[in-house]
């Protein structure tokens, strides 16, 4: 995955640029844009944010995902997540790692720190629920 490091002329070019550029990913296909100032990682992140592409801002670096099979699986494994049920991702590429980290966030999970195991695995628990809805959960596993 290359990295681009934006000259820009206008804000408006930029944006035309990294569009096009971003049009080009393919399902479940990234791209990390490093050493971008400020203004161009706003600007990045609504461009992918206007395409339906998830971005993750790490400092003066930008991850875009786009998501395909690989994503939605993830995405409904974690939507599925019952409370009291755990899912653990094995060997997620960074950008995926990110992205469930991402998506299972938003969905009120619990995300382990990754301490326990290798730093390419995430283990999700969804801690919420009743606590008969809980203990039924938890007896699923």
């Amino acid at each position: 995955t290359a990295a681009v490091v934006p000259t820009q002329s206008s804000e408006q070019d930029y944006e035309d640029r990294m569009r096009n550029d971003l049009k080009k990913l393919a399902p479940d296909d990234s791209k990390q844009y490093k050493s971008l100032r400020r203004s161009d990682r706003t600007v990045l992140q609504k461009v992918a944010n206007d395409m339906g592409l998830w971005s993750h801002n790490d400092g003066q670096e930008v991850s875009v995902y786009s998501e395909g099979p690989q994503g939605r699986d993830i995405r409904e494994q974690l939507t599925a997540l019952r409370p009291g049920n755990m899912k653990l991702f094995e060997d997620l590429p960074l950008v995926q790692w990110r992205y469930a980290r991402s998506i299972a966030e938003g969905l009120d999970l619990f995300v382990g720190s990754g301490e326990e195991s290798r730093v390419s695995d995430l283990t999700v628990w969804n801690l919420n629920g009743s606590n008969e809805e809980f203990a039924a959960g938890l007896s699923d596993t």
